[in-house]
C-alpha cells in the first residue's frame, strides 16, 4: 500500500510553496544583501544555502520533495537507520555508512569535502552518458528521477544502488588526498566551521570547485531561455537529517564536542556562491538541530549575526485528499452520519498518510488501518500497545482536547518536541530564534477515533492500573506542561467526550444516550432527564475531538454542521461571550443540513460564586442570534442550553422547559448544573472524584501562586500585598480602609493579615462567596447581571 499510495497524484499546493521559498531565500551573490520585494528593504546574507523541512510522521515530507524532483534537478538522499525497520522511500546504506561512520572530527569534515566532491563528479559523468546528452534541462531531470526511483520498494532499484556505490568508491579516493591536506594542519588551530569560503585551504577548495563547475557546465548548458536563470540549478535532499546530528562529545583529539551535521554545512558554506541549495528532511521536533540559536552557533560569523541561517519549513499542507478528490463537505450534498463515520471519509482529512494507504491498500490493509494509527500516534512499532507511558498518553488526549503546550517552560518545550517527532503532533509555525514552535493536534478524525480506542483500552507502563482519561489531564495540568485554561473549561470538555465514548455505537449516537451518560439525576430538581430525553427520540450527534478556533464568528450554525461532518465539536475562541463549547446535534435521523439542527450550548465557570442556585438571566444571555449562531432571520432551532457551576460546593442539576414562543419558537431546555461529583455527572465516580477535583483546582492557576505551606500561613497574607488589588482577599486590599469595601471583600474567620498578629489559614475559604458572607454576619449583595 506504501508503494502503490506513493504512485498516486500529488494534491496540494505545497510543492510549489515549497519552491518559491528555496528561490525566495537563494542569493546568487548572498555577500551583497538584496531587497526584499516584499517591502523594499534589505535581506540578510545567509551562511550557507539549506533548509530545513520539518513536520510530524505521515505528511508527505519525502513525497513533497520527489513531486520538487520532476520540475527541478534533484539528487535525493535518504539516511534512515535500517535496524528501525523498513520504511519509504529506502534507506541509502552505503551514504548514511559513509558519512556517519564514527571518527574524529577533522576526518568527518575531511570525508564531507570528499563526498560533495565525489557527488559533483559522478552526476556530471552519468549526464554525459548517451541516454542523457541530447536532452535539455527538464528532460534531463524527468528522466534522471525515473531511473532513480522507478521498481522501488523495500530497496532501492540497482540504477540507484550503482549510482551512489559509485559515488561513496570515488569519495574514499578524493579522502585519502584530502585526508593529508587537512591534517598537514594544525587540527588544534583550525575551526573549519568558522572558516568562509575564502579562508578554507585552496586546495581543497579548488578541487571541489572544480568539480563543482564540471557538473554546472552540463546542468547549465540545457536550460533553455523560458527557464529562471536565477533559481538554483541544483538540489540536494538529505532525509531522515537527524542521522547527522548526533553530537560526538569532546575528547583530547577534538577538544569540542562536534557533528557530521556541523562538518557538512561547512562544506555548504564553501559553495555559497554555486547554483546549488540543500534539503534537510526530518521528524524531529528539535529543528535548532539543524538551525541553532545564533547565540549556540560554532559559526562566529552566524553567532555575531553577521550571516543568518534560512529559517525552517513546515507547511507541507493537510487535508489534501478532501481538497482533491470532489469530496468536499456541503451542506446540500445529502450527507448523513452514516456517511461521514466511515474509514473512508475520515481518512481523507488530516495527513494523507492514512488516506492514501486506505485507497492504495487491499482489504486487509484496510481492517488493520486503524490498528495502524494506533502505533503510529504511540510510536509503538510492536503491534498495539496494551501499556502506555504519559506520554504516549499526552499524544492520545491531545487528539482529543485541543491544549496548547507552555513554552515558556523547559519540560514544556521537551514534551512539545517529543509530540511532534514521535506522535503525530503537528507544528504550525517555528519560531527558530526562540528554539520554540506553534504546534497543535491536528482535526483529524481517524487519528481521534485511533487515540479513544487506546485510552479505553491500555493500562499504564508497569503497573495494573487502567489508563484514565482524568488522570493524564490533570497530570498535565499540574505539571505546568499545557495552558490550563482559566474557566475550568478542559475539565468540562472531558466530561463531553468521556460521554460521547459511553455513548457511541460504535461512533455515532442518540442525543438521549449521550445525556444519559453525561448527567446523573440523584440531585435533580425540575423537569426530568427522561423527559427532555423523550422530546428528541430520533436525535443524533456525531463528535471524537473538539478544536478551538481563532474567531468567534465560527460557531455560524452552518460552520458547526460541517465541523460535525468532520467528528469535531468546538471550544470557542477566547474572546467569545456567554458560552464556551458547542455541540451541534440533528433534530430528527442523521442527515445533515440547516434544517434538521440543534445545538447545545454550554457555558462554563470555575468561580465558588457560582453556587446551586440557578440564575435563570445566565441562560437569556445564551442567545443563538446574539452569538452568531443563527442568522438573523433564520428559524429558530431546539436548544439545549448548560450552565456548568463546576465550583459550587454543592451538587444540583436543574432542567427547566421552555415552551415554543412568538419570540422564539421552538423548545428550549435550560440546563443547570453545579458542582463536579458523581450526584451530578454520570462518569465521575467516588473512587476518581478526588482527582477530577484536583485537576479543577489546577485550572484555578492564579490561586496557585498565593498556595503556601499549612504551618506558615502568613507568607500568604504577605505575599498577597505584593499584588495589590487583583483578588478580593482583604491582603490585596491593606492600603485601604476596609470598611469601605467590606462588603465585597473574602474575609475568612481568623485570617491572617499582613501586620496582624492572628493567624489562621483561611479556614471558612472553602464556602465561597456566599458562605464566607454568611459567616461573617454580612449582608451579601444583591446578585447583578453579569456574564
Amino acid at each position: 500500500a506504501t508503494v502503490a499510495s506513493w504512485g498516486q497524484k500529488y494534491y496540494g499546493s505545497a510543492c510549489t510553496a515549497l519552491w518559491k521559498y528555496i528561490c525566495y531565500n537563494f542569493r546568487p551573490n548572498p555577500e551583497t544583501p538584496l531587497t526584499n520585494e516584499l517591502d523594499n528593504t534589505p535581506t540578510d546574507s545567509f551562511y550557507a544555502h539549506y533548509a530545513v523541512l520539518f513536520q510530524s510522521s505521515g505528511t508527505g515530507k519525502s513525497r513533497l520533495v520527489d513531486e520538487l524532483a520532476k520540475k527541478i534537478f534533484l539528487i535525493p538522499i535518504c539516511l534512515r537507520d535500517v535496524s528501525t525497520g523498513t520504511r519509504y522511500p529506502p534507506a541509502d546504506v552505503d551514504v548514511r555508512t559513509y558519512l556517519t561512520d564514527r571518527n574524529t572530527r577533522i576526518a568527518t569534515y575531511a570525508r564531507c569535502w570528499a563526498f560533495m566532491q565525489a557527488l559533483f563528479r559522478h552526476t556530471a559523468t552519468v549526464l554525459k552518458q548517451d541516454e542523457f546528452e541530447t536532452l535539455d534541462y527538464s528532460e534531463t531531470v524527468a528522466l534522471f528521477r525515473v531511473k532513480m526511483t522507478e521498481s522501488m520498494k523495500k530497496v532501492h532499484n540497482v540504477y540507484c544502488q550503482n549510482f551512489f556505490r559509485e559515488i561513496v568508491r570515488n569519495a574514499e579516493i578524493h579522502l585519502s588526498d584530502i585526508t593529508s591536506e587537512v591534517w598537514a594542519e594544525d587540527a588544534q588551530n583550525v575551526e573549519p566551521k568558522e572558516q568562509d569560503a575564502q579562508s578554507v585551504d585552496s586546495k581543497l577548495l579548488q578541487s571541489l570547485m572544480e568539480a563543482w563547475k564540471e557538473l554546472d557546465k552540463v546542468l547549465k548548458g540545457r536550460i533553455n531561455s523560458s527557464q529562471d536563470t536565477k533559481a538554483p540549478r541544483l538540489l540536494i535532499c538529505f532525509d531522515e537529517a537527524h542521522e547527522l546530528t548526533v553530537v560526538h562529545k569532546a575528547t583530547e583529539i577534538d577538544p569540542h564536542p562536534w557533528s557530521t551535521f556541523a562538518e557538512l554545512r561547512a562544506t555548504l558554506r564553501a559553495l555559497i556562491n554555486c547554483s546549488i541549495f540543500s534539503i534537510f528532511l526530518s521528524t524531529t521536533g528539535r529543528f535548532s538541530q539543524f538551525a541553532p540559536l545564533s547565540r549556540d552557533d560554532m559559526s562566529a560569523r552566524v553567532y555575531t549575526h553577521t550571516l543568518k541561517l534560512i529559517p525552517p519549513f513546515c507547511d507541507t499542507g493537510m487535508d489534501l485528499l478532501a481538497i482533491n478528490e470532489d469530496k468536499k463537505v456541503n451542506l446540500l450534498g445529502g450527507y448523513r452520519l452514516q456517511d461521514v463515520v466511515t474509514d473512508q471519509f475520515m481518512t481523507s482529512f488530516g495527513r494523507p498518510l492514512f488516506g492514501l494507504m486506505y485507497r492504495r491498500g487491499d482489504q486487509s490493509v484496510r481492517d488493520g488501518l486503524l490498528q495502524f494509527a494506533m502505533q503510529k500516534l504511540t510510536n509503538h512499532h510492536a503491534g498495539v500497545p496494551v501499556e502506555i507511558d504519559m506520554e504516549q498518553a499526552t499524544a492520545c488526549l491531545g487528539f482529543r482536547l485541543p491544549f496548547e503546550f507552555l513554552s515558556t517552560t523547559d519540560i514544556s518545550q521537551d514534551m512539545e518536541f517529543k509530540q511532534v517527532e514521535g506522535h503525530l503532533r503537528i507544528c504550525l509555525k517555528p519560531h527558530s530564534e526562540s528554539e520554540s514552535m506553534v504546534t497543535i493536534s491536528l482535526s483529524e478524525p481517524f487519528v481521534s477515533e485511533a487515540a479513544a480506542a487506546l485510552l479505553r483500552t491500555t493500562k499504564w507502563k508497569g503497573g495494573n492500573e487502567k489508563v484514565e482519561s482524568i488522570q493524564v489531564l490533570k497530570n498535565l495540568m499540574t505539571g505546568f506542561s499545557i495552558h490550563a485554561g482559566d474557566r475550568g473549561e478542559f475539565v468540562a470538555l472531558l466530561l463531553l467526550t468521556l460521554a460521547r465514548d459511553r455513548a457511541a455505537n460504535p461512533r455515532t449516537f442518540l442525543f438521549s444516550d449521550f445525556m444519559r451518560h453525561l448527567l446523573a439525576t440523584r440531585k435533580s430538581q425540575g423537569r426530568s432527564l427522561s423527559t427532555m430525553t423523550q422530546e428528541f427520540p430520533k436525535a443524533m450527534m456525531h463528535f471524537n475531538h473538539f478544536i478551538r478556533p481563532h474567531q468567534q464568528k465560527i460557531i455560524h450554525r452552518d460552520m458547526l454542521l460541517l465541523l460535525m461532518a468532520r467528528g469535531a465539536g468546538v471550544l470557542c475562541a477566547p474572546n467569545t461571550r456567554k458560552i464556551d463549547i458547542i455541540l451541534p446535534f440533528l433534530v430528527d435521523g442523521d442527515t445533515i443540513k440547516p434544517t434538521n439542527v440543534g445545538a447545545i450550548l454550554c457555558q462554563v465557570k470555575n468561580d465558588k460564586s457560582y453556587t446551586d442556585t440557578p440564575e435563570p438571566e445566565l441562560f437569556k444571555d445564551m442567545n443563538p442570534y446574539k452569538i452568531g449562531f443563527l442568522p438573523a432571520r433564520a428559524p429558530a432551532v431546539p436548544l439545549i442550553k448548560v450552565f456548568m457551576a463546576l465550583a459550587s460546593v454543592k451538587s444540583v442539576v436543574d432542567i427547566v422547559r421552555h415552551e415554543p414562543t412568538g419570540t422564539y419558537n421552538a423548545v428550549v431546555y435550560d440546563i443547570w448544573i453545579a458542582g463536579l461529583s458523581p450526584d451530578v455527572y454520570a462518569l465521575i465516580t467516588e473512587a476518581n472524584q478526588s482527582i477530577w477535583a484536583a485537576t479543577l483546582a489546577a485550572t484555578r492557576t492564579w490561586e496557585s501562586i498565593y498556595s503556601v505551606p499549612q504551618q506558615a500561613p502568613e507568607m500568604r497574607a504577605v505575599r498577597q500585598t505584593s499584588h495589590a488589588g487583583t483578588a478580593n482577599s482583604v491582603n490585596h486590599w491593606s492600603w485601604a480602609n476596609i470598611e469601605d469595601i467590606r462588603g465585597c471583600l473574602e474575609i475568612a474567620k481568623g485570617a491572617a493579615l499582613a501586620g496582624a498578629d492572628n493567624v489562621d489559614d483561611d479556614a471558612d475559604a472553602s464556602k465561597g462567596d456566599e458562605g464566607q458572607r454568611q459567616s461573617k454576619g454580612l449582608r451579601a449583595p444583591k446578585r447583578t447581571k453579569r456574564s
